[in-house]
């Protein structure tokens, strides 16, 4: 079991039994005042692939850039598995089997093999609380549908975005926090937990609906379900109030220091115990980034900015670097998305001399080769504004175009290692922007 499973069990858990949150339609908050030089943003995860939370709101990932530093609730770089398999696994010679009767052990089987299409045998020495946890919301754990294309969880996500833009990259909790939260409860605790868990019926459609809630951030519709019977009061204030505590003091450290994005469990934002209590307790102004989406197409690609007067729609999820290559000479911010074709839309410092030597030049950093551009018929869009190139002289396997509006300019190169996909890359062309309509929050 990966450690990354390790937060999708916790924001279950959480999420059955926080309080009564804030209303306020967004997962986004700024947090600003006390002292503070920079704004610093909060924002509440769901700790899922499903790739409709990706489907960020404008000031998202624009906040994100913004700060200098990122901080999550672990750094799964740093997780040792070893570590992580251990503290689930319960001791030595014991099993699940153990602890219970014939009809448990079988009734456990069948569920076991219902949920995961998988035998029992490969999960019988995990203590009961993980077995519960993830029975009771198995959907949220493993790509069941069609809609959980995203390779990386949303946690995960934003961890390479951060190391890739060079952002400094910090844990709110240590790992042993996070497994003590399980070991406070004991067997028996966990046996009872399990059995509960058994007799629930697992519904897609209630994930289906509880990831919809998700996105359009109505916390206060999220937390009213159905597994507030099957966690108590004493175990919800062990894994959800007692480390908001620690994870906002952490937050005010980080923050007092620079810009910073902090991303955890939706479920750690709300009530009296929350975050964003907690933070406003300590004197800090925070409030919510109203959630627009300008940036969205009708397509559901997000609008991405390399500059601040051109912006181009991404199919699939974007992800964001600053190249610190020290072989090359160029300096640049690139967004990399991947759907049909493959994108990679990149802004040079102002210094650079944008032409086709430069072009090459930077198509060979991202491909590690030799590369000689062809200049081709636009055969694309009638703009002269944008110049397309041969990728490798083949245009079956892509093109890069160098996009200007003024002094502005940006390249995108789409990519296909079979033929492109011409539609898609004709849809990327039509949605290319040349003034920036959305509103960027200070």
């Amino acid at each position: 079991m990966k450690p990354y499973i390790l937060f999708a069990l916790l924001f279950i858990c959480a999420s059955s039994y926080a309080e009564k949150p804030p209303t306020s339609g967004t997962l986004l908050w700024r947090v600003s005042g006390n002292g503070l030089t920079e704004n610093s943003y909060l924002y509440g995860t769901m700790h899922t692939r499903d790739n409709r939370v990706f489907r960020f709101s404008d000031s998202v990932l624009n906040c994100f850039i913004r700060c200098k530093a990122f901080a999550m609730e672990l750094k799964l770089d740093e997780l040792n598995q070893e570590d992580v398999i251990n503290n689930m696994m319960m001791d030595s010679g014991k099993s699940i089997e153990n602890y219970l009767t014939k009809n448990q052990y079988d009734s456990l089987q069948v569920k076991i093999q219902s949920v995961t299409g998988l035998p029992l045998n490969l999960f019988e020495r995990l203590k009961p609380i993980y077995i519960a946890t993830m029975l009771s919301q198995s959907e949220m754990l493993y790509d069941t549908t069609n809609k959980n294309s995203s390779s990386l969880f949303l946690d995960e996500y934003f961890e390479l975005m951060a190391k890739n833009s060079g952002k400094k990259v910090a844990a709110l909790e240590a790992l042993q926090t996070q497994l003590d939260v399980f070991n406070f409860l004991s067997i028996k605790q966990q046996i009872d937990l399990l059995m509960k868990s058994i007799r629930k019926e697992s519904n897609e459609l209630q994930i289906d609906t509880f990831v919809n809630h998700y996105i359009n951030g109505e916390l206060e519709v999220l937390l009213k379900n159905d597994n507030n019977e099957l966690w108590s009061a004493e175990f919800m204030n062990k894994i959800l109030y007692q480390r908001n505590f620690g994870m906002a003091d952490n937050i005010e450290s980080l923050i007092k220091k620079q810009s910073t994005f902090s991303a955890f469990g939706a479920a750690h934002l709300t009530g009296d115990s929350g975050i964003i209590s907690i933070l406003r307790t300590k004197g800090y102004i925070v409030e919510p980034v109203n959630a627009y989406y300008n940036d969205l197409s009708k397509e559901g690609w997000l609008y991405v900015y390399p500059n601040n007067i051109i912006s181009v729609s991404m199919p699939g999820i974007p992800e964001y670097k600053i190249d610190s290559s020290q072989k090359s000479k160029i300096a640049y911010y690139q967004w990399t998305s991947h759907k049909s074709n493959s994108y990679k839309v990149a802004h040079f410092e102002k210094s650079a001399i944008v032409n086709k030597s430069l072009l090459e030049e930077f198509v060979g950093n991202e491909f590690k080769t030799t590369s000689h551009l062809v200049r081709a018929k636009n055969q694309f869009v009638n703009r002269r504004n944008i110049k397309t190139f041969y990728l490798n002289k083949e245009s079956a396997s892509g093109f890069v175009f160098l996009i200007e509006n003024g002094n502005a300019k940006i390249v995108a190169v789409v990519f296909n290692e079979l033929n492109i996909d011409i539609d898609e890359l004709n849809k990327f062309i039509a949605l290319i922007r040349y003034k920036i309509s959305s509103v960027i929050p200070n």
